[in-house]
């Protein structure tokens, strides 16, 4: 297993330490974190960009942390996104995990997974257009909980996580295909990888085992003021 050293001079450790008992082994395919640049993340390949308003860099108890704010035009966007593909096709099994948080409750539409949806649009609309895998939250849609969302490119499950949402809390999200990309197992966990959200397995609607997806943190504002979240790092492995 390819790990970052634990000398912060050459990287820093990785979280699939914390992953392991429920996770075969697996090669790190990329890690983007949070760095002292206020223009976006950085991290081990592949690039990231980060499309908002305004940025920052800071740190609180919970780590560093990139945080963005969208504009205060509806739709405007604070996204992350690989602007290479990482190439994650399902039918490896990847693992995926980010760890982030949201600072508003309203008038907001989330996605944080994998997709082959443009990252201006992911949020567009609570029916995703492209393939994806992820997480989503959606106060258009009347949501109080997390949902989970597969979609084929043409039709979407969305699953219930059973876990409301809550203002400010850390979040670290996982997910992880296995048979050959037919199945995908989410889980939800608080900033100590405390379960909040017992795994759940969903086989309904996945994007074709070799369709080509790439890592998103997104949110897009539905009303006329801006909306912030904060990226403290996120991971894929094989």
């Amino acid at each position: 297993m390819k790990l970052f050293p634990s000398n912060p001079t050459g990287g820093i450790p990785s979280y699939r330490t914390k992953t392991r008992l429920r996770s075969k082994e697996k090669t790190l395919i990329f890690r983007n974190h949070a760095i002292a640049d206020a223009a976006r993340p950085g991290g081990f390949y592949p690039v990231i960009s980060a499309y908002d308003a305004s940025s920052s860099y800071n740190a609180d108890s919970d780590g560093f942390y990139f945080e963005q704010s969208s504009g205060t035009s509806i739709s405007n966007e604070a996204t992350l996104y690989n602007t290479g593909r990482e190439e994650l096709y399902p039918q490896y099994d990847p693992l995926w995990i980010s760890k982030f948080r949201i600072m508003d409750n309203t008038d907001i539409r989330i996605f944080a997974g994998m997709t082959t949806e443009a990252h201006n649009a992911v949020c567009d609309n609570d029916t995703i257009g492209g393939d994806a895998v992820g997480f989503q939250f959606s106060t258009n849609r009347g949501d109080t909980n997390w949902q989970l969302v597969t979609n084929n490119g043409g039709t979407q499950t969305t699953t219930n996580s059973g876990l409301a949402f809550v203002t400010s809390q850390i979040y670290i999200m996982e997910m992880e295909w296995s048979g050959v990309g037919t199945s995908v197992r989410f889980r939800i966990s608080d900033q100590n990888f405390n379960a909040l959200m017992q795994d759940t397995v969903v086989t309904s609607n996945l994007p074709a085992v070799t369709s080509d997806l790439s890592s998103m943190n997104a949110l897009h504002t539905l009303a006329t003021a801006a909306k912030t979240c904060r990226f403290y790092w996120r991971e894929s492995w094989y």
